[in-house]
């Protein structure tokens, strides 16, 4: 019994993990932490960076007005 137990874990049970592990290498690590993870929210960051963080005080002193606007809105709404 020991020995088919052992044959089951090393030639089946084995194998099934490794190709798990290459799954995960592939869609976890390759697709979902690279490109989703980091390259859309770096690509997102840059273009609304550009375009709506230029460094000017009146700038940011219209987005805080902007936003407490739209949450005045939100709560007064709701």
């Amino acid at each position: 019994m020991d020995g088919l137990y052992l044959w089951y874990v090393d030639a089946v049970q084995r194998r099934v993990s490794e190709f798990v592990a290459f799954l995960d290498l592939l869609i976890i690590n390759g697709v979902a932490v690279r490109w989703i993870g980091g390259g859309v929210p770096a690509v997102l960051g840059y273009l609304t960076g550009r375009s709506f963080h230029r460094g000017q005080t009146r700038a940011y002193a219209l987005w805080i007005v902007l936003g407490s606007l739209f949450l005045a809105w939100f709560l007064i709404a709701r």
